[in-house]
């Protein structure tokens, strides 16, 4: 069972009652990583541009909400709130705010505008600083282009940095079976969506799995992982 939690929060469905403060949902991600050159827009300034990234697409429309009255909401669909897209340099490599108000509150989200890098195994997205995972091939290519490369070991750990950025967040596209994977290690610095993560580690032999980021919100008990500081099931390993 999951750990006992006392003194928790309510949640609300009372739209009448006073916000006092919101912040982004973000599912475990703390980031938004786009590549240099794209645009985040919403619908009062989206185009017709290639280029352009809607909110939704990092459901940036949901925040989570604290009432006057000691009650919040998770996951609350924020109807017509403005973001601030100001602070955002899209051609240039850095950490900006992207500022969201609702409800006479305000908070800001860090928005990476990153470029796609690669070292050993692993593709990322990174701005020099800090880092998303994207990709990850097998130590033993096929020599098929249609087919999966192999992965030798039963360990799979994610780098704590890469290129000497922290990799914070990101699950790569593996270009491998994980069926063989028996133990995985998440680094310090990570913290990524629970459905990313319960989605792409379930099944095969997953047997361990260790968290490094006290911060991250997941929690290991008597071998399975809880999200949402030990509120949400997220892996129940086979062994």
């Amino acid at each position: 069972a999951a750990p006992s939690v006392t003194n928790e929060p309510q949640n609300s469905e009372d739209d009448s009652k006073k916000v006092t403060s919101i912040a982004w949902s973000g599912d475990g991600r703390k980031y938004v990583f786009l590549q240099k050159g794209e645009k985040l827009v919403d619908n009062q300034n989206r185009g017709s541009e290639d280029n352009e990234v809607h909110i939704s697409h990092f459901d940036l429309q949901f925040v989570d909400v604290q009432y006057e009255d000691g009650s919040e909401k998770k996951f609350k669909y924020a109807e017509n709130a403005s973001y601030d897209f100001s602070q955002i340099n899209y051609e240039k490599l850095g950490i900006y705010n992207l500022k969201i108000t609702w409800k006479q509150c305000s908070c800001e989200v860090p928005v990476v505008i990153s470029e796609e890098r690669q070292e050993g195994l692993f593709t990322y997205y990174t701005d020099g600083t800090v880092a998303e995972l994207t990709k990850m091939r097998g130590d033993i290519p096929s020599d098929d282009e249609w087919e999966d490369d192999e992965y030798s070991g039963t360990t799979l750990t994610l780098p704590e940095t890469l290129g000497g950025a922290k990799v914070v967040q990101g699950t790569p596209n593996y270009k491998f079976s994980c069926d063989n994977i028996e133990k995985i290690e998440f680094p310090r610095y990570y913290s990524e969506s629970k459905e990313a993560i319960s989605r792409c580690y379930c099944g095969g032999n997953l047997k361990e799995v260790i968290i490094n980021n006290p911060d991250s919100g997941y929690i290991v008990k008597d071998g399975v992982l809880f999200a949402d500081n030990g509120k949400v099931l997220c892996l129940y390993p086979a062994g």
